[in-house]
């Protein structure tokens, strides 16, 4: 039985159930936990104004921009790859026979260092976001995908440091980037199947210290007669250390999945989400995935189905999951998009209206806030006490408090498109 199908987007330039449900798992829900270490009444627009440093994008035009308290734009940038410590920004362009790659400075814009590489490359993308990827979780190498169609799937492997000239790779057939491993040794690769169904494809590895492709084909390692898989990659998270890379992708037939990948030692495990027995194929473009920064829980939520999961990360199956009233008008936007606040005790889940904040203990609504916000991108502070959600419609972002919901401040972001990041300013 093929139950997944999955297929990154073809080489465009850059710009996740049929059985029953399960609703808290075989022991009865742990109450919520009663916080008090906050007061959890209103305060005044301001009181507690944010100085994080917002990082959003732009896609129509293809910008990076850094946006300061107040909604102060500091800094517009190309669309890039950050470093792990979002201090540099690599980016990628170039003609028709040469690619040029800069290693640019993101709090002054400044180009540290540049080299080129001859080809026409670019930043791979993964998912619907379009959001450019290609660098190893320890922040030393970065890999470029072929933009020109050619009888060979190619790609360029550098240093940033470019202290070396990029390392070239062409294999036969057509290949497609998926990830790389926290120290750059390995590339794992969509491999296209021959035949009608585009949506076919097995992930393969590319050892670059042996310069080959593996002969093995990375599949489930519950399932391992089962070699090829189909679907669409919705959107995907990465642990801290880049060893788990994982990618929700949809499948018209078989309902949505999890591929969870390790990077560090070549292995994988699919896991199946449940899907109602919906095959609304617009509602299923909406599943997005949250993860704790610092490797606490991972959820896949559907706003449109009204579905959230919590993944066991141990075991690689659903641990639970429980329903919502779903957002019947989310299939007219993008994903709202998911983050983990307060240490991981409250997800926060972007609607066409507003914010659910649902406590992890129990998966149940607790309070929607910013009801009237057609909320597109969410993302939370590294310390986890403050949530900034982003409605490109209106051209702001809000802070708000993840536990008692108080909003903090709000700024101006009218080019987003896109939340990435916050960080302390």
């Amino acid at each position: 039985m093929q139950r997944h199908s999955a297929v990154p987007a073809r080489r465009a330039a850059a710009v996740a159930v049929g059985l029953a449900l399960l609703v808290a798992g075989c022991g009865r829900a742990a109450p919520e936990r009663t916080r008090s270490d906050r007061p959890a009444t209103p305060t005044a627009v301001g009181e507690r104004t944010s100085s994080d440093l917002l990082y959003t994008a732009d896609q129509r035009r293809g910008t990076l921009q850094v946006v300061g308290r107040g909604g102060q734009l500091l800094r517009s940038l190309p669309a890039g790859v950050p470093s792990p410590d979002w201090k540099t920004l690599y980016v990628a362009g170039g003609g028709t026979n040469r690619t040029t790659v800069r290693a640019i400075d993101v709090a002054s814009g400044r180009v540290l260092r540049s080299t080129t590489v001859a080809g026409r490359f670019r930043l791979p993308v993964v998912g619907i976001a379009g959001v450019p990827e290609g660098l190893s979780a320890d922040g030393g190498t970065l890999v470029l995908a072929n933009l020109a169609d050619t009888p060979a799937s190619r790609f360029a492997v550098l240093r940033t440091d470019f202290s070396k000239p990029a390392e070239t790779i062409s294999l036969p057939g057509e290949l497609e980037y998926d990830a790389v491993s926290p120290d750059g040794a390995r590339l794992f690769l969509i491999e296209h199947l021959a035949g009608p169904d585009r949506s076919r494809y097995r992930v393969r590895m590319y050892d670059r210290g042996a310069g080959r492709l593996d002969p093995n084909v990375i599949v489930d390692k519950r399932d391992q007669w089962e070699t090829s898989m189909a679907g669409y990659p919705n959107t995907r998270v990465t642990g801290p250390d880049g060893s788990w890379v994982y990618t929700l992708y949809r499948n018209a037939d078989h309902g949505p999945f999890v591929h969870a990948l390790n990077a560090l030692d070549s292995y994988a495990f699919c896991i199946d989400l449940p899907r109602n027995g919906s095959t609304d194929q617009r509602a299923a473009r909406l599943w997005t995935l949250a993860r704790g920064s610092g490797g606490g829980g991972l959820y896949a939520v559907n706003t449109a189905l009204g579905l959230v999961s919590e993944i066991d990360q141990d075991q690689f199956t659903v641990l639970r999951t429980a329903t919502f009233p779903p957002d019947r008008a989310a299939a007219a936007v993008r994903p709202g998009g998911a983050a983990l606040a307060d240490a991981g005790d409250v997800l926060l889940v972007g609607t066409s209206n507003g914010v659910l904040a649902i406590g992890t203990a129990t998966l149940k609504v607790q309070r929607r806030e910013l009801a009237g916000w057609a909320v597109d991108g969410l993302v939370a502070s590294a310390d986890g006490r403050r949530a900034y959600a982003l409605s490109s419609a209106r051209g702001r972002v809000a802070a708000i408090d993840p536990v008692s919901g108080r909003l903090l401040d709000e700024r101006a972001a009218p080019a987003a498109s896109l939340l990435l990041h916050a960080a302390a300013g």
